[in-house]
């Protein structure tokens, strides 16, 4: 009777110490990560803002760029199914090459539809879409789409780069980035008094090297930050660069504020880590991390 107790209190304790074991066993390391960025889903780019280092206008002259970013895990080697183990591929597309594909850097007054003319009401001709140049009496430069005839699909675009599984010491180091150059042929734009403008072949190449993402419990793949060496056919320039998510529009810190106020009209927060304790950077209208790098590892 007494060895069937002792067995039973036996088990029990064995069962108990197995449980307790696993609640408070040590959990694997996080993996790096990134915030995954989609215009398609609303999910805003990283806001990068950019110190020079050193180049002359205009490719000295960027403040600030936007970069959508992914991580995807390695695919299986040949002939399995089996994802390879051990780091992803870091896929960022950043502009202003991007905007340079889109049309937004190269641009003429091609299509007079769109415009104002002294001889319409320019109190009330609308052109632009911005409220601070709406109602005048303007003509409308209109996008002039850029291709490169080696990559007409804008591939090269979207850069790729080496990301490991796991972080060390709280940062993810991202290396080897391929792609990011264009290569944009020459356009001529048919003006509306019958001209032309040619706008001339031009090379745009982004190069990124270290590309650091913190990997914390404070900012877990919130924020980053590389070097940036951006080209722009014969001009050269480099950049320290700083990125953090969600990219948020403000006039005032009240717009930053993580946390809602329904008495000062605020029903939702900024949607920004309230470890960054942003602040409004009124010269770029963007809410800002007020901490620093060191201080969120």
């Amino acid at each position: 009777m007494n060895s069937v107790r002792i067995g039973v209190l036996g088990l029990a304790s064995a069962v108990a110490g197995f449980a307790l074991s696993g609640c408070f066993a040590s959990q694997p390391a996080p993996e790096c990560t990134v915030t995954q960025t989609s215009a398609g889903f609303g999910l805003s780019p990283y806001h990068v803002k950019l110190t020079k280092i050193d180049g002359a206008s205009p490719c000295g002259d960027l403040k600030s760029i936007a970069v959508g970013v992914q991580r995807s895990r390695l695919p299986p080697a040949m002939g399995t199914t089996t994802p390879v183990s051990g780091g992803f591929t870091l896929h960022i597309k950043p502009s202003p090459a991007v905007d340079m594909w889109n049309g937004l850097v190269f641009s003429a007054d091609h299509d007079d539809s769109n415009n104002c003319s002294a001889g319409e009401d320019c109190d009330t001709c609308v052109a632009s879409g911005d409220p601070d140049v709406d109602n005048v009496c303007m003509s409308v430069p209109d996008p002039v789409p850029r291709v490169d005839p080696n990559d007409p699909d804008g591939k090269n675009l979207v850069g790729a780069g080496k990301l490991p599984q796991f972080p060390t010491d709280g940062v993810c180091v991202a290396t080897d980035f391929t792609g990011m150059t264009q290569n944009f042929q020459e356009e001529v734009v048919d003006l509306v008094d019958g001209g032309t403008e040619t706008f001339p072949a031009i090379t745009v190449k982004e190069e990124w090297t270290d590309f650091e993402i913190l990997s914390t419990a404070k900012a877990p793949g919130t924020i980053w930050r590389a070097k940036l060496k951006y080209t722009e056919g014969s001009c050269v320039a480099n950049y320290d660069a700083f990125a953090f998510w969600p990219e948020v529009h403000c006039e005032t810190d009240a717009d930053c504020d993580p946390n809602a106020d329904v008495d000062a009209g605020r029903v939702l927060g900024s949607g920004i880590n309230p470890e960054f304790k942003p602040t409004c950077d009124t010269a770029v209208g963007i809410c800002t991390p007020s901490v620093t790098w060191d201080e969120l590892k």
